[in-house]
């Protein structure tokens, strides 16, 4: 019951979002009914490792159901469930499950050692990154602290070296511009529209984007209610 929810009936609430269908493929809600784990799997098993092979959507469905029951008995034991790439059943679990999630969003699916690689690659890389800002942002605290603001510098970690070979690229501050809209001293603007002429299409294109240079604004209704008006968010706005 709680794989033909997640996979059929939440899906099918997605798809009454039309908007967010309008320049991409809708998902397609996939119900465990029609597919039999007699199916043939992926081309190419026998002659690739049993890892790197890509399960095809029966399996997957079968690999799901089966490491619930025992995901559930080691939770009953230990009171919790710590994920870990190297265990079977962890590893599995992820692996029907998002391959389950990506068919119905006409993703590639990806093979077991390629979904483990992937895991065992995010969690370092986000310490690593973490670590390297984290390192920076408390070197410009303590000048802030010092009340050296004229020794505080701008850090760009690009994605390259420079051509000095140099990671972290260091500029000075830039003086807060008076006509800039977040950094000047009142960090407001009065717009005076016509309600009955002027659409939100034209408030969120015209003005806000084309106007003030916002990239995805956000408009809220000061009605109590938190009235949406424009959203950077697809189908945030849809039935407003």
């Amino acid at each position: 019951m709680s794989l033909h929810c997640s996979l059929h009936v939440m899906y099918e609430l997605i798809l009454t979002m039309d908007k967010l269908w309008k320049t991409r493929k809708p998902p397609e809600p996939l119900s465990i009914l029609t597919h039999t784990s007699h199916e043939e799997s992926s081309e190419g098993t026998s002659t690739s490792l049993v890892d790197q092979r890509q399960w095809s959507i029966p399996e997957c469905i079968d690999i799901f159901l089966n490491c619930i029951p025992a995901l559930r008995e080691r939770q009953l034991e230990q009171k919790e469930l710590i994920w870990d790439k190297d265990c079977d059943i962890d590893l599995d679990f992820v692996v029907a499950s998002t391959n389950l999630r990506a068919h119905l969003f006409s993703i590639p699916l990806k093979s077991k050692f390629d979904i483990k690689s992937m895991a065992g690659n995010i969690i370092p890389a986000i310490a690593t990154t973490n670590a390297v800002i984290s390192g920076i942002i408390v070197m410009e605290a303590l000048k802030v602290l010092a009340g050296e603001f004229n020794r505080c510098k701008t850090t760009y970690l690009p994605k390259h070296p420079n051509p000095r070979k140099h990671l972290l690229v260091t500029c000075p501050l830039l003086k807060p511009n008076p006509k800039c809209y977040v950094c000047s001293p009142r960090p407001e603007a009065t717009v005076k529209l016509n309600t009955n002429t002027v659409t939100m299409g034209t408030l969120q294109d015209k003005i806000l984007i084309a106007h003030f240079g916002m990239v995805a604004p956000d408009v809220e209704f000061d009605d109590g209610k938190g009235t949406i008006l424009i959203s950077s968010e697809e189908g945030e706005t849809e039935g407003e």
